[in-house]
């Protein structure tokens, strides 16, 4: 009995992984070269990392009265501090760190859409 006709994947569906990582790369590339603008000086004194920070000198309690950021990212960012001020490094580093991780995170959400609308799209996909 012959065997079927080899069928040469194209390189993209061969490699289908590169498109997400392809996509996660170009977005940090894109974020990270700014992720220290501002620093401590108070360009932004509405971010989740500077109360995370206050919080680290005793200056701040989370879920006080203001609910406009959630307590999960409050407290990874507290604990990456707490590493942060362990190490011997300052408050500048500290809110470096917090920025990398929320762009690691904001980047990994790129990879989850794109998996997700492949899944999506391989659900509909009808094949005579």
């Amino acid at each position: 009995m012959p065997s079927p006709p080899r069928v040469d994947r194209s390189f993209l569906e061969r490699y289908e992984f590169l498109i997400p990582l392809g996509l996660f790369l170009v977005f940090l590339i894109l974020t990270l070269p700014g992720i220290s603008w501002g620093g401590l000086s108070g360009w932004h004194p509405d971010e989740i990392v500077v109360r995370s920070i206050k919080a680290l000198h005793g200056q701040w309690q989370f879920d006080e009265i203001n609910f406009d950021y959630p307590s999960l990212p409050q407290y990874v960012m507290f604990g990456l501090g707490k590493v942060i001020l362990g190490l011997g490094y300052t408050d500048l580093e500290v809110l470096i760190a917090s920025r990398v991780l929320s762009a690691v995170l904001a980047g990994l959400t790129i990879v989850l859409v794109y998996f997700i609308t492949r899944r999506l799209a391989g659900m509909f996909t009808f094949q005579a």
